[in-house]
This record gives structure tokens, sequence and C-alpha cells, in this order.
């Protein structure tokens, strides 16, 4: 529901729709560059089944083209048999892991090449913790960063670089990673992997998810991102950033993180807020107040209007 809200918010019509897993969505973490480059909503589905609500958004939005994230196993076969049926050009960008996904979209977003760019650039962030934990925040972060400069968002282990990350890297001939996030979340390890590669590694490292994202929030908006307005996610609600991501770049803006129980808990978010006040004109929250409680939106207005 979120998801179609964000679309309804950003999209008066889209001949193009991006379907990811809504209950697991490892998939969809390296999307926003990919529906930015469409000009397509982020939604959300049901593993076996397309709910109604998401059938009533693509009618809505007038689609003609959906593109499924992921396998089978995260999108099943019944739910696109009834895309098709439902009359729309299906197309599915997958892999046999997270990995491989995110390989097929980066592909898919730089056309399979950077033959036109002197030096070819990613950004890299964690998509897999230890014990199936949420991995999300540092690469949600990174995809209004992605959409801005058109870098695809690759994923990695904490401690190594998957192989088909390292293919991905020496296909597209890509020859700058940007890592999101500090050493805790992608080890120095991995940028000593990139580096033997010959690739040029840089890194944002904030102190938290929320100063990281608030560096990648900089550098979007040095890259053509607009900074009137910001989008708030929670922290640790990955579905809500992720859909989150397509629709503020539609709409010009940009994306920040917040503790979703009080803007205290997430400094970064805070200052940024702070030293923009007299910039900022809107501010978006993706999500309900499970998500982010009422009392953070209030404490925001009051920082704005302060």
């Amino acid at each position: 529901d979120t998801a179609i809200a964000l679309s309804q918010e950003a999209f008066t019509t889209a001949g193009h729709a991006v379907l990811a897993r809504a209950d697991k969505s490892p998939d969809a973490l390296a999307a926003t560059p990919l529906a930015a480059s469409l000009e397509a909503p982020l939604l959300l589905t049901d593993s076996d089944a397309l709910p109604a609500a998401v059938a009533d958004e693509l009618e809505r939005l007038g689609a003609t083209d959906v593109t499924l994230l992921g396998g089978t196993v995260a999108i099943s076969q019944a739910v696109e048999d009834s895309l098709t049926d439902a009359g729309y050009a299906v197309h599915r960008l997958g892999g046999a892991t997270r990995f491989e996904t995110a390989d097929v979209i980066a592909h898919e977003v730089t056309g399979g090449t950077f033959a036109q760019e002197a030096d070819g650039q990613a950004l890299l962030a964690v998509g897999e913790r230890p014990g199936d934990a949420d991995p999300g925040p540092d690469a949600v972060s990174s995809g209004v960063l992605g959409a801005a400069t058109g870098q695809p968002v690759l994923l990695t282990r904490p401690d190594a670089l998957p192989e088909q990350t390292v293919a991905t890297i020496e296909s597209l001939d890509i020859g700058t990673v940007t890592i999101v996030g500090g050493a805790e979340a992608v080890s120095a390890d991995v940028a000593a992997e990139l580096a033997d590669l010959g690739v040029t590694v840089e890194r944002i490292d904030g102190e938290d998810r929320f100063d990281t994202a608030a560096q990648v929030a900089a550098r979007a908006i040095a890259a053509g991102a607009g900074e009137a307005l910001v989008g708030l996610s929670a922290g640790n609600a990955t579905a809500d950033a992720l859909s989150a991501g397509p629709a503020l770049h539609h709409l010009g803006g940009t994306a920040l993180l917040v503790d979703g129980g009080s803007l205290a808990a997430s400094a970064a978010t805070t200052d940024w807020l702070t030293e923009r006040a007299g910039t900022v004109r809107t501010v978006l929250v993706a999500g309900g107040p499970s998500a982010v409680a009422d009392g953070v939106l209030a404490d925001i207005r009051a920082l704005l209007e302060g």
C-alpha cells in the first residue's frame, strides 16, 4: 500500500512499472537507477499472487510494460502469467542470487557497456548480512545517487566480493567503484579485492546509516538531484525506502533515512535538515506511523518552521 501511495504521489501516468517481492526484497536493492531510467515506479507484490490493489495501480498508470525483479522463487510464474494475461508486456530481470540480479540490472541500466565513458563508475553496497539480517540501508541510500548519475548499484558480501559482482565489474569495464558504508558494512578486504582488479576505490563512510545517507544525499544534489523536496524513510524499513527512491527521483528530490521512533536518534538527518531549513519546502515521509511515528513528523515540522 505504501508503494502504491508513493506511485500515486509521483506519477500521473507511467508506461512502465517495476515490480519486486514485498516480504523479501533483496532483488530490489539495486533497482532505483533502473526504475529511474524507465521513468517507472517501484511497486511490490506477494510472491505467489498479484494483489488486486497493485493491479488497479497498474491500470491507473496506464502501464503497458512491467519488469519483474528476481527469478520465479521471488516472483512466481503465476504472477508473470497473470500480468501477461492482462495484456502487459512482461520483462524479467533476475538471476540465481541477489548478486546475479544486481548484475543483470546493472547491464540493463548501462546498456551493457561504458564504452562512451572514459571511466565507468558504479556504487557498491552490502547486499547480504549474516543470519539474513536486513542488508538494505546503505544500498537503498545509494539508489537516488545512482539515479542522478546513471551509475548502477552493485552488491557485495561484507567480507568478500561475490564472483558475479567481479564479473560485472570486468564485463562493464568499471574503473571506479564507490563503496557506500563503512568498514563494518563493507570490509577493507573487499576494498583490497577491488584494488587488485585495477579499480579506483572511493568510500562514503558515515558514522551510522543516517550519516551515510546524508553524505549520499549531498552527492546526489551535487549531481543534479533537487534539495527542496526531501524524502524520509525509516532506517530499518527497507521496503518503504526502496519504493521511495524512484518516486523521489521522478519528483526531483533526494532521500534521507530517519529513526522511526525519534528524530533525535538520527543526528545526521537532524543536522542535514537544520542546515537546509531555508531550502527544504516539502518533506515526503514514506510509511505509516508504525514505520515513522507521528511524533517524528511533528519534530520535523517544528525544526523546519523554526
